[in-house]
């Protein structure tokens, strides 16, 4: 059984929204695991998050990312084709 999704618009219909996507969101869309993506956004070969609080000690207690930023990114990765990709030996068409 699948759980109904109640859908919620707090925004006037035809807003320019850019929403919020949270780590595990992020890590789904671009098939990186979690050290993965840290080391590409310390590298600078990723959108940095954006604080959504802030702890009393004044660490970051949240962080998102702009879908906007995250769609951009997987765009501008390099496509495949696979037709011309060398072959392992032994493997078939």
């Amino acid at each position: 059984m699948t759980a109904k999704l109640d859908v919620v618009e707090p925004f006037e219909a035809g807003a320019d929204i850019d929403p919020l996507l949270r780590r595990a969101t992020v890590e789904k869309l671009t098939a990186m695991s979690r050290s993965t993506l840290m080391r590409r956004i310390a590298d600078g070969d990723f959108p940095q998050p954006v604080r959504l609080s802030t702890a009393s000690d004044g660490t970051s207690a949240g962080y998102a990312w702009r879908a906007s930023e995250v769609r951009d990114w997987i765009d501008s990765r390099p496509k495949v084709d696979l037709r011309s990709t060398p072959r392992r030996s032994g493997e078939t068409q």
